[in-house]
């Protein structure tokens, strides 16, 4: 049995208080929770970071595709690369971010200076002001998601602070799940409006996509400015080395078993949603549905918030996270039964249920992770609330992008063309391959460790009563 799994039981056998210290964070843990105003201005941001974000998933890889003339195995190059950025930049931002706010620093900074890259970088790829080339997008793909890691980073994890308790969390990332698939619905329900002349996504779609995505960013920035909660500096301690903030990864159990369970679970993701919309376009001929099928699978989703905030106050995070994953691989194999020229329906019923499952994950993985940075900070006695999330984001970062890059690339190498009417055979079971099968068996692969999660909530309430009475005790001596 691995130390820190006896470390986790023993909670439930001793309440003696560890001799280690426990240093604060740049933000005081506040018992009494966040007012209405205060959760909505810390979540208004998210509104636009992902209203921007809402064609990076599925929409924008077809766009370049069927009217730039990239080919879809240059846009997988693309895909893959860029991820693999991200997956570099990710933990060399949390590290500085928590080495900046550990002296006593602002995550604010931060959050501004990611939110607007995010403007300009969307310019170039979604209104591209020339000829569109592998090597041009793939750069504004690359300050696309270091823009992303800029803002993501320091605001998911500055939640872990501003709800301390095993609830107050699920409250906070529901509000901000929510906030999420608001900003994807606005972009994704951009082609219903009236002054289009179809349906489809298109370049056109893109470009008014980009304009909106700016202005809303500089109100919910300024939003965020004026009403989300400021912190309070706890007083400084001492800098970190790389090696001890890698030690400190690395011996935690409970994260290291928390990412692989999720690398699996986000590597089926990943394939699944890189291949959707070429899968509704290109293989069932459904592009006038598309709109409407992405438009309805987030109102499903933010419809389903309540419904799982109610479940995780009645159950364990981890058998009903266990339950999606295995309601999303039944829902895969569905489409194997769909033909093209069947309507509609099937894929959009399938599809729904897709997206509600996913949304379950959005509500309760930032508020596991949350928990995973309490056991961190007493384990190892120092705060690293931005390094253990950049871990969760690499991770997700790293997998949806090789999942839909490898979706891609599987598709693309067995021939399937989404500009062609026909494909043949092969090229068809290509794609259900990478869509459908191999999304299927990952997500039953990730079961097991998804089970072994050792944070109950009992657990959890024993950890945040040592850390409030150690930083009360740190806080008399000062």
């Amino acid at each position: 049995m691995s130390s820190d799994t006896t470390t986790i039981n023993s909670l439930q056998k001793s309440e003696k208080v560890p001799s280690q210290d426990v240093k604060g964070s740049d933000n005081t843990i506040q018992s009494q929770g966040l007012s209405i105003t205060e959760l909505l201005g810390y979540c208004a941001p998210t509104i636009a970071v992902f209203f921007i974000f809402g064609p990076m998933q599925s929409v924008i890889q077809g766009i370049y595709v069927k009217y730039y003339g990239l080919e879809l195995t240059a846009m997988a190059s693309i895909m893959v690369l860029a991820r693999l950025f991200d997956a570099v930049i990710d933990p060399v931002v949390a590290y500085l971010a928590d080495r900046h706010s550990n002296s006593g620093g602002s995550r604010r900074p931060w959050i501004f200076s990611g939110g607007l890259l995010l403007v300009l970088s969307a310019f170039f790829l979604f209104a591209p002001p020339g000829e569109v080339s592998f090597l041009s997008t793939l750069f504004w793909f690359l300050m696309f998601y270091l823009g992303l890691t800029l803002f993501d980073m320091p605001h998911i994890s500055w939640g872990a602070q501003l709800a301390p308790e095993y609830q107050q969390r699920n409250r906070l990332y529901a509000f901000r799940t929510s906030f999420v698939f608001i900003g994807v619905f606005a972009f994704l329900g951009l082609p219903l409006l009236p002054i289009f002349q179809t349906h489809e996504y298109s370049p056109e779609t893109l470009r008014l996509g980009v304009y909106l995505g700016g202005g809303l960013m500089l109100l919910t920035l300024l939003a965020f400015y004026v009403y989300a909660p400021e912190h309070k500096s706890c007083r400084p301690h001492g800098e970190e080395s790389v090696l001890q903030s890698l030690a400190a990864i690395v011996k935690n159990k409970p994260l290291c078993l928390f990412l692989s369970g999720y690398f699996i679970n986000g590597l089926s993701v990943g394939m699944w949603m890189g291949l959707l919309y070429i899968y509704l376009d290109g293989y069932l001929h459904l592009g006038k549905y598309v709109v409407i099928t992405f438009v309805l699978g987030n109102i499903c989703g933010m419809a389903t918030i309540p419904l799982w905030h109610w479940v995780n106050r009645r159950f364990s995070k981890f058998p009903t996270w266990s339950a999606t994953l295995i309601v999303f691989a039944l829902l895969s194999f569905c489409y194997l039964l769909i033909e093209p020229g069947s309507g509609p329906w099937w894929p959009l019923l399938i599809t729904l249920g897709a997206f509600s499952s996913f949304t379950y994950q959005g509500v309760v993985l930032p508020s596991i992770m949350a928990d995973i940075v309490d056991y961190g900070s007493l384990k190892f006695g120092r705060d690293r609330s931005t390094t253990y999330f950049a871990c969760w984001t690499l991770t997700s970062k790293a997998n949806m992008g090789f999942g839909a890059g490898l979706g891609l690339g599987l598709t693309g190498l067995l021939g399937f063309d989404p500009a062609l009417q026909i494909n043949t055979d092969q090229a068809v079971w290509g794609l259900l391959t990478a869509f459908a099968i191999l999304p299927a068996i990952l997500s039953l692969c990730a079961l097991p460790l998804v089970r072994r999660m050792p944070i109950t909530p009992q657990r959890h309430a024993i950890i945040r009563k040592r850390i409030d009475s150690l930083r009360a005790r740190a806080a008399v001596s000062v």
